[in-house]
């Protein structure tokens, strides 16, 4: 599109310019219009002997290998993560901790007597 705005700007402006000059002026407005600055890169280190006509045709295919080497989307998992003390419980971390010290605590109660306290 902006290759055909171009063109037909420079057809209307200048009919009778020297078609030589004419194309140098496309090529050299074309590169410096485009947004991207990794394509104007390539463009000036590649397209630098092409004509109009090539250089625009060079722009499209690496516009075109660019958006194929896009990767997809893949999507977002998220795993729980475990907190400091390494409880999953949002409310009170250090739950899971706790009761599993009061456990053990009674277990050795139950089996030593009330004698064993920690």
């Amino acid at each position: 599109m902006f290759e055909q705005a171009l063109r037909s700007l420079y057809r209307e402006a200048w009919p009778y310019a020297d078609p030589k000059l004419k194309e140098s002026h496309l090529q050299r407005h074309f590169v410096d219009g485009i947004a991207d600055p990794g394509l104007q890169h390539y463009l000036r280190l590649h397209a630098r002997s092409n004509d109009f006509a090539e250089t625009v045709a060079k722009a499209k295919r690496y516009m075109d290998a660019l958006e194929l080497t896009k990767t997809t989307k893949k999507p977002a998992i998220k795993i729980a993560s475990a907190y400091e003390d390494g409880s999953p419980n949002p409310i009170y971390p250090g739950w899971v901790a706790a009761s599993a010290a009061n456990g053990a605590r009674r277990s050795r109660q139950r089996d030593c007597g009330d004698h064993y306290s920690l």
